[in-house]
């Protein structure tokens, strides 16, 4: 009964990728190179420890590594997300992008969403309509048509802008020599932005002052600091305990999942990106046309449970990388894994992206393995 269970929910997920693979290219590995040529009909897919792209891609762009650089000329949208990305000399309609260290620069006829620890958008870069940037830093010295919506740490602006400039709870602004703001320039920061004299804003800036909080007893920080131990330690072991029971009661198909994620990285990369974008989509899509919402409550029962169950093979994944690809786990190897793998978590941006890189290749290898089991190869 368990077998036919997973194969019904397997298949409704199946049947919710619409034409995913359809006149696409699908590229992953450790090093992956995509070279783009007007013979290329359709949509782009690489996943990698490094990868790089060029050339024309006549669909859309979907690129997933540690490092990802590109200089493609893209004829529909671009997403990428990795460690470090270099989307330089690219042309695209949207370009959506999340990462560490992220420089952008090009041609867009579209709309620009950049989140990252730090933002670059260098000279010469257009951008058609709006944008919507996020970091820790960011520096934007291009050309945007629309408007400009700004949310981070220091932000640097020393581009033009047709429309509004905003910056929403920054801690520093500075606006460089070369900035054009023609539209409505509003801010917020704990202390009024250092604007250079050879800056043109065409009203006034608008300053929002953003008060820095007072320093208390302690008491209120020690209390969240212990809900956030005590949630974090109580997660960690719910993990722990699936972890354990994977490995030792099921410790042939959890081997099988280990070894898929290690010898085929990219492609359970792209795989479990492409499952965790896709899926969601297709749930929405069922519930809103003649599909019918039962097919989209099995659908979001088996994605859910999808997520859920790659949490533990997260924590045995982490412990093999730990044990430079040896699979000859014990008990505190997989614990140390799940500790480290979660302290990893905890680190803002960079942590955020190498926790990812591994929960979604482990979410790839998982799909595969039991795709392989009840379904066949």
């Amino acid at each position: 009964m368990k077998k036919y269970l997973a194969l019904g929910c397997m298949l409704a997920v199946a049947g919710l990728f619409p034409a995913v693979s359809m006149a696409a290219s699908m590229n992953a590995g450790q090093s992956v190179s995509v070279v783009g040529t007007t013979a290329a009909q359709g949509n782009a897919y690489a996943a990698g420890a490094t990868v790089v792209t060029s050339g024309t891609i006549n669909g859309d762009l979907l690129a997933v590594g540690s490092t990802v650089v590109s200089s493609a000329k893209v004829n529909g949208d671009i997403m990428a997300a990795g460690g470090t990305l270099t989307m330089v000399g690219v042309t695209a309609q949207d370009m959506r992008v999340a990462g560490g260290n992220v420089t952008v620069g090009g041609v867009l006829t579209g709309e620009l969403a950049a989140a990252a620890g730090t933002l670059t958008v260098i000279p010469g870069t257009t951008i058609a309509k709006d944008s919507y940037l996020a970091g820790s830093s960011v520096d934007f010295s291009g050309t945007d048509a629309g408007n400009l919506a700004i949310t981070g740490g220091n932000v640097y602006f020393d581009g033009t802008v047709n429309g509004n400039l905003t910056v929403g709870h920054s801690t520093k602004v500075a606006v460089g020599p070369h900035a054009v703001i023609k539209g409505k320039f509003e801010y917020s920061a704990p202390a009024v932005a250092t604007i250079d004299k050879g800056a043109v804003i065409a009203g006034t800036p608008v300053f929002h002052q953003i008060q820095v909080a007072q320093k208390d007893d302690g008491s209120f920080r020690a209390v969240m600091v212990g809900v956030f131990t005590f949630w974090w330690l109580i997660k960690l072991a719910m993990i722990l305990v699936a972890a354990y029971l994977l490995w030792y009661i099921f410790r042939k198909d959890s081997l099988a999942v280990l070894d898929r994620a290690r010898t085929h990285y990219g492609m359970s990369l792209l795989g479990g990106f492409i499952f965790l974008v896709v899926v969601p989509v297709g749930v929405v899509i069922s519930f809103i046309t003649v599909i019918g919402a039962i097919p989209g409550f099995v659908a979001l029962f088996a994605y859910l449970a999808f997520l859920t169950l790659t949490a533990p093979f997260t924590a045995l994944f982490a412990a093999m990388l730990l044990r430079k690809g040896k699979t000859d786990l014990r008990w505190y190897h997989i614990l140390l894994g799940a500790v480290v793998i979660d302290l990893v978590f905890l680190v803002p941006f960079i942590g955020w992206i190498a926790y990812a890189l591994v929960y979604i290749a482990a979410l790839g290898a998982v799909m595969n393995i039991l795709k392989e089991k009840f379904i066949g190869k």
